[in-house]
């Protein structure tokens, strides 16, 4: 299981869009120059013309979307101002398979009438409650929070950055936001058939 950071909002501090995301059981990102693109038709060997549109940091947050997300992973949901993480799920799908979607008509649409169409199809927690935390990671859209290498997977040993700031907010330290008091923790994601492991 690889565990993501993710912001869904407009720009860097832009409108967040979680809470749509939420109500359509999905998380979303939108980049202008490539939002008409189906990427399932690509790869990232084989990238569209339009991918040159793209800033270094809305590449590597696509490029996660669009190829690095499976299903069985997990998402915490960041928000700004003050840092916080608002939301967690398990991603749908068989595990390891892309969940990647891209939804022409998705109801997802921004300020500026851009529709959202990059999608992940997520199982949502709804009973989670918001959390702060000091946020040492990049502002990039989606980042993994894995350490390179940690499930011995070809997927964790390609870092999702190349810069190692990434990797400020490993995993047990976002786990630990969610650690259990006495064995029990209402804040803590519970999903059918898991156990405490797998998130």
């Amino acid at each position: 299981m690889t565990y993501w950071r993710m912001r869904m909002r407009n720009g860097n501090g832009g409108t967040d869009r979680f809470r749509q995301c939420r109500a359509n059981g999905v998380a979303a990102i939108h980049y202008n120059p490539v939002e008409d693109i189906d990427l399932s038709k690509f790869s990232e060997e084989h990238l569209p013309l339009e991918w040159g549109g793209l800033a270094p940091g809305q590449s590597g947050s696509l490029r996660n979307v669009a190829w690095r997300m499976r299903g069985g992973d997990a998402i915490y949901v960041a928000a700004s101002y003050p840092s916080r993480t608002v939301g967690v799920g398990r991603i749908k799908g068989l595990e390891q398979e892309p969940a990647y979607r891209f939804l022409p008509n998705v109801p997802i649409v921004d300020d500026d009438n851009h529709p959202w169409r990059y999608t992940i199809s997520v199982e949502w927690e709804h009973s989670f409650a918001s959390t702060c935390y000091p946020d040492r990671t990049l502002p990039a859209a989606t980042i993994c929070l894995n350490p390179p290498g940690s499930d011995g997977s070809e997927r964790s040993r390609r870092p999702c950055s190349q810069d190692p700031r990434t990797y400020a907010g490993r995993v047990d330290e976002c786990i630990e936001l969610f650690a259990p008091v006495d064995g029990q923790h209402p804040d803590r994601p519970s999903f059918p058939g898991n156990d405490r492991e797998t998130l």
